[in-house]
């Protein structure tokens, strides 16, 4: 199976400061639109067996720009969604934002894989929930070529991919963030 991990694209909170993992209504701005519109262009030629996304306005939108060019239909898995900041959520400056770049330096350059914002994810939970649905995309029994796009979120990606690439090391990732509309396959 090959996995095309695609980040959403560029999304209004990147101007804002805001932290919004979760059911903040935020979509792409006029550069994620554009991101989004030729990244469907660089993957038209590839067959996707399937097309899956994380519900969170912003993955669901690049999903949607992509399904249009692809003709793949979207299926949405909250197990794709971005790590969840309890109490952080909805929080706006750079306070908020040095705590969440804590936790997530806790969790790929230290490897505390339990620590998290009261309220939310562990990076534990965060794997957990991931590799269920890695389970379920297993058991749909995609044939062993089979091309399957994955559009969600960098803070999801940085969590987990490692685990799935055991040869790079964690704080790789921590090094690394995703691009907007990035691919990375595996």
């Amino acid at each position: 199976m090959n996995l095309y991990f695609v980040r959403h694209g560029e999304c209004v909170l990147a101007k804002m400061d805001l932290i919004s993992n979760r059911d903040f209504p935020y979509g792409l701005t006029k550069t994620g639109i554009a991101q989004a519109e030729e990244l469907a262009k660089t993957l038209q030629d590839t067959p996707f067996a399937a097309h899956y996304s994380s519900p969170i306005p912003r993955a669901g939108e690049t999903s949607r720009i992509l399904s249009r060019t692809l003709g793949l239909p979207i299926n949405y898995d909250p197990d794709l969604c971005e790590a969840d900041m309890g109490e952080l959520e909805g929080k706006q400056g750079a306070d908020a934002l040095k705590r969440e770049m804590e936790i997530f330096e806790n969790w790929l350059v230290r490897g505390e894989l339990e620590t998290r914002i009261p309220g939310g994810e562990s990076r534990s939970d965060i794997e957990e929930r991931f590799f269920r649905f890695m389970r379920r995309l297993e058991s749909d029994r995609y044939g062993g070529d089979s091309n399957i796009l994955i559009v969600a979120h960098a803070g999801l990606f940085m969590c987990v991919l490692p685990r799935l690439c055991p040869d790079i090391p964690i704080d790789f990732a921590y090094h690394h963030v995703p691009q907007n509309c990035g691919i990375i396959h595996i």
